[in-house]
């Protein structure tokens, strides 16, 4: 079973309402545990419906809290091709990525879709390695939702993110969204040209450290079927500081 899991390329589970982990954590495997880990040629991810899932490997015997949850991915999960990911409605779902990733995991990563993840806080734990080859995020419906990248609290030393692939961003029906980022830090979109940002009434302001978006000349503020509505204020910041 190990063995054909190096070759699988595409992977979609949905309506599954008892599943809790993709792989078994207690399972031995050619190399032990964390071989089964590993799925080198894995393209895309589809993860749908799954009430109970938790953890892409089935949970540990590790106490977790509210202040340190179970990352889904944790810093042993190895996906280095993986170019899509989509998970929605995944309640138990409180952080999706451990603050250190595996080398070269995610490093393909382009797309990037949440929906319908109603306890999760942020896409992106603070000091994680937010891959630069993101093209396409999109971000729905996750109801208690606050920021995008989140935030450490304290000072830190690397104060810089660049998404230096991303074009498309989509932020819609986040109603506790209140930033895209609350640190101060120095974010670059170098290739950033469309931005929807929709029913997010808290959303006072993008973010409160430098921002860079050299290509972005509007963002669409109404949803299709209200007629497209475009809004600029010269920059980011104050184009979602007037809405």
């Amino acid at each position: 079973m190990v063995n054909s899991l190096g070759q699988l390329q595409q992977l979609e589970i949905r309506n599954c309402r008892s599943m809790e982990g993709v792989v078994n954590n207690t399972t031995g495997g050619l190399g032990g545990r964390d071989e089964l880990k590993v799925f080198p040629k894995l393209h895309s991810l589809w993860l749908r419906y799954l009430p109970k899932l938790s953890s892409f490997a089935s949970p540990e015997d590790v106490i977790h809290t509210e202040m340190q949850p179970q990352s889904f991915f944790d810093e042993k999960v190895r996906l280095p091709s993986l170019e899509v990911l989509h998970i929605s409605s995944m309640d138990k779902l409180r952080k999706i990525w451990h603050h250190q990733l595996a080398s070269k995991s995610f490093s393909k990563l382009k797309e990037l879709e949440i929906s319908g993840c109603n306890n999760l806080l942020n896409i992106f734990p603070p000091l994680v390695g937010i891959p630069s080859s993101l093209v396409n995020l999109n971000v729905s419906d996750c109801q208690k939702l606050e920021e995008i990248v989140g935030h450490v609290g304290e000072e830190v030393k690397e104060n810089r993110i660049a998404f230096s692939e991303l074009k498309v961003l989509i932020l819609d029906y986040l109603p506790r969204l209140t930033s895209f980022c609350l640190e101060n830090y120095t974010l670059e979109f170098p290739s950033l040209k469309r931005v929807f940002v929709t029913l997010c009434p808290n959303m006072m302001t993008f973010s409160l450290g430098i921002l860079s978006t050299p290509k972005l000349y509007k963002v669409q503020v109404s949803k299709k079927e209200e007629g497209e509505l475009y809004h600029w204020e010269g920059n980011l910041n104050s184009t979602i500081q007037s809405e």
